[in-house]
């Protein structure tokens, strides 16, 4: 690759799910302390090499009555300095099985094909971490 072209890029799709209803999460969303809960999510998921993390998310948009969307921007600084920029939609889809609550949690990103496979697995990490806090914290 030339210093010219730009970086390839692989799409990523990762799923992760709460127990808890789509309307709980919305509400987690919709609170001050998500940025938080967020952040705290990526740390749990990224491991050592990191010395900071922000984000933040965007107003959940309500699609359907079974759906919404969330977008998430982060930005990490590693022990070294290097900082890495991110952008990610999420997608909270009600799951329809048993009695009890569920919501699916859809990650979609892109990422420099170099980092695609350690990307794929922070994303899987990131929504399991995610879910166990929609379900365990209260907005």
């Amino acid at each position: 690759m030339s210093a010219n072209q730009p970086p390839v890029l692989h799409p990523i799709v990762v799923s992760g799910y709460a127990d808890v209803g789509i309307d709980e999460s919305l509400e987690w969303f919709t609170s001050p302390g998500i940025d938080q809960l967020l952040e705290a999510a990526l740390v749990a998921s990224v491991g050592t090499g990191v010395s900071s993390i922000t984000a933040q998310a965007s107003a959940p948009e309500r699609l359907t009555a079974g759906s919404a969307r969330v977008g998430l921007q982060w930005q990490a600084t590693s022990d070294t300095g290097t900082e890495h920029r991110g952008a990610a939609m999420i997608r909270l889809l009600v799951v329809q099985s048993g009695v009890e609550p569920k919501t699916e949690l859809l990650a979609s990103l892109e990422v420099g094909d170099d980092v695609a496979r350690a990307a794929s697995r922070v994303a899987h990490r990131f929504l399991d971490e995610l879910g166990v806090r929609l379900e365990t914290a209260a907005p």
